[in-house]
């Protein structure tokens, strides 16, 4: 080899030197669009490279890079296999101690609610017992109730009132019932409350307006208007009888659980029903009632169990 030749070889290889040492960051990829080493291919093919064992040094050179890429490339992957690893485990972990955390506390949940049928349960034998002792006749009849005030520092205190509560109480109100029932503030008949004319903020009823004839109706919510503040409200909660028709129409539901809601359930002398409303009906009753009140139908066809019922606010 002539001094020349030696010259450029040398040459060749220290710029082979620089290019492989710029290539421990470059991952392993043997395509044409990898420019380092495209250069080297094309570097150890050239003239002086042929008939030497230059080449295969230079060829020997890229291919240890080539490995060391190979194992970087590797060695992310397994960093990126650790990763997930340790997020399967953390989220593993996560579903553990919630799984932990419902077992150590669905006993406590079990047995509370166990507690509330309990109460309801009590609560019902309390109404039905009422009932057969006392012989009560329906709501709003001729047979006089005595008025009977059970809690008398919520009654001075609370302004709004729930007629008919039977056993289901409502804490944030006077709770007013004709029978004596466990959670019951006021016992009465919801036509002669204890209550002064203008002296209460809101009268709610829950399926109470049905137990009674039209004629019955329009006397009650002329005399609940006239026991409202300024600004006051009457909230009905009954049965949506017209939704409950298309719902039987469209076999939604069965003739026996229209037939029930209809005529009500008549377990027990006041579970009688004597009046049915559509949306129109009843918005025509009240305004033709109270014409001077703001009469809205808050929400119809809203589903309560096997009944549809609709919510009527008056406002005074």
């Amino acid at each position: 080899m002539t001094k020349k030749t030696s010259k450029e070889t040398a040459l060749i290889l220290d710029r082979i030197d620089r290019l492989t040492n710029g290539l421990s960051d470059v991952v392993a990829d043997d395509s044409e669009q990898n420019p380092p080493r495209r250069a080297l291919v094309s570097l150890i093919n050239t003239k002086p490279f042929q008939g030497t064992g230059i080449k295969s040094r230079a060829a020997n050179k890229l291919f240890g890079v080539q490995a060391v890429a190979n194992q970087r490339s590797f060695a992310q992957v397994l960093d990126q296999v650790d990763s997930l690893h340790n997020e399967m485990q953390s989220k593993l972990d996560e579903i553990v101690a919630r799984n932990e955390a419902i077992e150590r506390d669905l006993p406590a949940l079990f047995n509370e609610k166990i507690y509330e049928v309990e109460k309801l349960i009590d609560r019902l034998k309390s109404e039905i017992m009422a009932e057969i002792n006392k012989d009560i006749s329906p709501v709003g009849n001729s047979e006089k109730i005595e008025t009977k005030i059970i809690n008398k520092d919520r009654y001075k205190e609370i302004t709004r009132v729930n007629l008919g509560s039977g056993s289901f109480i409502i804490p944030e109100y006077i709770n007013v019932d004709h029978r004596e029932i466990d959670g019951v503030d006021v016992i009465a008949d919801i036509g002669q409350l204890p209550y002064e004319p203008i002296s209460l903020t809101e009268i709610y009823s829950s399926h109470v307006v049905e137990h009674f004839t039209e004629r019955k109706l329009r006397e009650l919510l002329k005399y609940w208007y006239g026991l409202l503040k300024p600004k006051g409200t009457i909230v009905m909660i009954t049965p949506d009888i017209e939704s409950m028709v298309f719902d039987y129409a469209d076999k939604r539901i069965t003739w026996d659980n229209l037939r029930q809601v209809v005529m009500g359930g008549q377990d027990y002398n006041s579970d009688y029903h004597f009046n049915m409303f559509s949306k129109g009906y009843m918005k025509k009753l009240c305004e033709d009632t109270l014409p001077e009140a703001t009469i809205e139908i808050v929400e119809t066809g809203r589903r309560n169990g096997e009944c549809l019922e609709m919510e009527v606010k008056i406002t005074k």
